[in-house]
């Protein structure tokens, strides 16, 4: 049996694209001192400006940045580079070796939800009374 599409392309980009308009941008991608402290701690500056895209990836539409790193809205990264006081053509240079975005990603994963594929930590799910799930001693 074909799959079918529940919703249209324009749907899709809406609900799971980046935002675009002036209030989401405001909404979804203002940082915060803590934001851009830890952009900024980066070296370099397309490096610090990547980093800080991909933290407002990961807090809306709630994923982190693919592969092909070079095809984000310009409104986003000119939002985002502005208030790192950097210019949004710096992107470009973001994410040439995925070792780069992998490693910022990492960082960013003990204090938020987001993890690797399982494929890519060659990890097995855990959940209750699974062998890989560590045992609890309390009660609840």
């Amino acid at each position: 049996m074909g799959r079918r599409a529940l919703r249209r392309p324009d749907e899709r980009r809406r609900l799971f694209g980046a935002a675009e308009d002036e209030e989401g941008l405001v909404r979804h991608y203002s940082l915060t001192l803590m934001d851009r402290a830890e952009a900024l701690a980066r070296r370099r500056p397309h490096n610090q400006l990547g980093c800080a895209v991909q933290l407002c990836l990961m807090r809306h539409p709630g994923r982190p940045l693919g592969p092909p790193a070079r095809n984000r809205p310009r409104a986003m990264l000119a939002f985002v580079a502005d208030q790192l006081g950097l210019k949004g053509d710096l992107f470009a240079f973001y994410g040439r070796r995925e070792d780069t975005r992998l490693l910022t990603l990492s960082t960013f994963r003990p204090t938020s939800a987001c993890a690797p594929p399982r494929a890519m930590t060659g990890a097995r799910p855990s959940w209750p009374g699974s062998r890989s799930a560590p045992r609890s001693t309390t009660p609840f």
